[in-house]
Formats: structure tokens, C-alpha cells, sequence
């Protein structure tokens, strides 16, 4: 299935919210979760209107 998210902000608050998830990105050091959160928006491309579309 794929969702439609408004920007990279609302795909990663929703993402990071999963309870598998939030409990790996909270055991990591800070910067690892910022890296990550670089990573991941330099990944996932924005449509025209700044949407992105994920899994």
C-alpha cells in the first residue's frame, strides 16, 4: 500500500511514530537520528506540490 504524505515533516513524524520504530530512533544517539532523517529526505523525492509518496 501507498500513502501520500504533504512533505518530508509529515512522513517522518508519521513513520518515526510506529511503535517498532520510535523505540529503535529512540535508543539512538541524537545525531544518528539526524543523520538518518538527512538521509532518508535526501532519498524520498517530492512531487511538484512538495508531496512524497511512501510505504
Amino acid at each position: 500500500m501507498q500513502r501520500t504524505f504533504a512533505d518530508f515533516e509529515d512522513y517522518w513524524t508519521t513513520s518515526t511514530l510506529a511503535a517498532t520504530v520510535s523505540q529503535t530512533i529512540a535508543a539512538m544517539h541524537p545525531n544518528d537520528v539526524e543523520l538518518l532523517r538527512a538521509r532518508m529526505q535526501r532519498r524520498l523525492a517530492a512531487n511538484g506540490a512538495g508531496r512524497i509518496r511512501g510505504r
